[in-house]
């Protein structure tokens, strides 16, 4: 009885085993295709070995428009104070030297009642010197007291000087002071010609002057920044030609290389800089864009391009992976197209399973597609 068991239980293990032998040589059966050799010969399938040319690479990659930090300012107040006036919305365009905000504040008008009170009292400084100089040299004085009155007049020196630029940063006029006209509020102007791009500040808000009140960017000098793959950095060089195509639009922009990246980053990109041969008036900080850089000749393998078709979503090309009593077994090997011209492909064979080397299928790789549809639709 237990050998009766034993001899059951074999039979089975090697049933199932049987079964799953079946199902995968089923599976692979899908992935190739028998031909013999009158089909073959009717179809003009033949087979062949990929050689190496010069085929011009076009590089893809993605960036988006850009300017550059000496055409973007962030405008800042030089000293805190409240937003007195402020008239401009994001787009606007401004000229240089024009009025932005105004700000106000007790402190603006503290700093130059300090300036006025160090002007007025450097005359008396100048007169208090030249006296206890004068007493030195009638040996009726004291040097100690001169060299205090020399220290006085510069500490005092001092002041004005530091002052003067204080009010000078603050945008007020230092020629309009002298003559006792005091600025209740600062102006703060625009140091270039450009556009608004952010309004951050409000009527009536405190601001330090740290905070950024508005930006403004000089759209004339926008530039292209893009994220090139690293191992398409070798084929690049200063001056190429780049065509960038708005996402947005099918506008076709062309620009040249001017900055290669010397850093990889953790998606293994490299930044590449890029200016535009004109201005564009339609492109604006960060519109994304496609980039086709034309990179130079190289040579690599390459395949006719009928050689290669499309199979469950993938490039595929054939190969001969059996021949005996008149039929020949033909299986698709999935390829990476790296870039392509009229006639050919430039490619490599994923996987380990076929060498570039071997031979291939260059030609009849349609009919040899149409009997796995066919085959398909007679499962």
């Amino acid at each position: 009885m237990k050998l009766y068991k034993y001899l059951l239980l074999v039979a089975l293990l090697t049933a199932c085993g049987n079964e799953e032998k079946e199902v995968a040589q089923k599976a692979e059966l899908k992935n190739q295709i028998t031909l013999n050799d009158t089909q073959i010969k009717n179809a003009g399938i033949t087979e062949g070995f990929v050689e190496k040319k010069k085929i011009g690479f076009t590089i893809n990659a993605s960036g988006a428009i850009d300017i550059a930090p000496q055409y973007r300012v962030s405008i800042c107040p030089k000293m805190g104070g409240f937003v007195k006036s402020i008239s401009l919305i994001e787009g606007t365009h401004v000229s240089k030297n024009q009025v932005l905000v105004t700000l106000e504040h007790p402190d603006f008008i503290q700093i130059q009642q300090d300036y006025l009170e160090v002007v007025a009292k450097l005359p008396y400084l100048q007169e208090e010197m030249e006296r206890q100089k004068l007493l030195v040299d009638q040996e009726a004085g004291s040097m100690k007291s001169l060299q205090l009155a020399k220290s006085e007049w510069a500490v005092y020196n001092a002041k004005k000087t530091g002052l003067k630029e204080k009010i000078e940063l603050l945008g007020i006029n230092v020629s309009k002071l002298n003559n006792g006209s005091i600025q209740k509020t600062v102006s703060i102007t625009s140091p270039m010609d450009g556009y608004v791009s952010s309004v951050t500040a409000t009527i009536g808000s405190y601001v330090e002057p740290s905070q950024q009140l508005l930006e403004v960017i000089d759209t004339k000098h926008c530039h292209a920044e893009l994220r090139v793959f690293e191992k398409d950095i070798p084929k690049m060089k200063i001056g190429q030609q780049v065509e960038l195509k708005v996402t947005s639009t099918d506008k076709i922009i062309i620009a040249k290389i001017g900055l290669i990246g010397r850093e990889i980053g953790e998606d293994q990109t490299v930044g590449v800089h890029c200016e535009l041969e004109k201005n564009e008036e339609v492109l604006l900080p960060g519109t994304y864009l496609n980039a086709f850089i034309k990179a130079t000749d190289t040579e690599a393998y390459c395949i006719p391009t009928k050689a290669v078709v499309e199979m469950d979503g993938k490039k595929v090309v054939f190969a001969k992976t059996k021949s005996e009593n008149g039929l020949s077994t033909f299986e698709p090997f999935e390829i990476e197209i790296l870039s392509e011209d009229e006639d050919y492909f430039a490619f490599t064979i994923k996987g380990n399973k076929r060498k570039i080397e071997d031979k291939l299928v260059l030609n009849g790789a349609y009919d040899i597609l149409s009997q796995f549809v066919i085959q398909e639709g007679n499962e």
